[in-house]
């Protein structure tokens, strides 16, 4: 049951979804290029910096335990 909920007029309902449709700032082919090449240049970026980061510590670890394994 649906007490106490008002139910809307679909095609009230429609007009309105349309006009906030209407209010949305889409980016334009130019800015969604731009902000993608950004996306890509920051993900290699950080896997460059983790890839370097997982290198000092290995190398560490390692250096480590052939000091107290030996």
């Amino acid at each position: 049951m649906t007490r106490g909920i008002k139910m809307a007029n679909p095609v009230q309902f429609i007009s309105q979804v349309r006009a906030e449709v209407g209010k949305i700032s889409w980016p334009t082919r130019r800015e969604v290029v731009t902000t993608t090449i950004m996306v890509f240049i920051m993900a290699t970026l950080a896997s460059i910096f983790f890839f370097l980061v997982d290198l000092v510590i290995k190398t560490g670890l390692s250096g480590i335990l052939n000091v107290v394994g030996s």
